[in-house]
């Protein structure tokens, strides 16, 4: 049965309407708060750029996104910050993909940028630890 709440809008707002709800799911689906936390953030901001560059989400192309993460970058944004963000689109994308929302994700092939593997937090060892 057909939503009303989504089929008595325009289609664009449609578009939106069902990435949204997908983006939901999506978000539900991770378990840790954490994760969702950081990744509702992540697509907040995609989406944002999305609308503000009138690109609909499920529409968004590889170059697209190529696009955006210099825009993050010249923001101010770290490249940890960064890949973060590229990894949830990634995972944003797998889901719309197994949604039936897009036929293939724009997130093949994106470059992430290099990040250090440990963190930059100085670490003592168990033998100079307090206590």
């Amino acid at each position: 049965m057909p939503d009303p709440t989504i089929d008595s809008v325009d289609p664009a707002r449609r578009t939106w309407r069902r990435t949204e709800l997908i983006a939901g799911a999506w978000l539900t689906g991770n378990r840790s708060p954490r994760t969702r936390a950081t990744y509702s953030t992540s697509i907040r901001s995609w989406f944002g750029w999305c609308q503000q560059d009138d690109v609909k989400p499920p529409d968004g192309v590889r170059s697209h996104i190529e696009v955006w993460q210099p825009e993050l970058e010249r923001t101010g944004y770290a490249p940890r910050t960064i890949a973060v963000r590229l990894t949830a689109l990634t995972s944003f994308y797998r889901c719309c993909e197994n949604g039936e929302l897009i036929v293939r994700s724009p997130m093949i092939r994106v470059r992430r940028p290099r990040v250090e593997r440990r963190s930059p937090r100085t670490a003592l060892t168990r033998g100079l630890q307090p206590g």
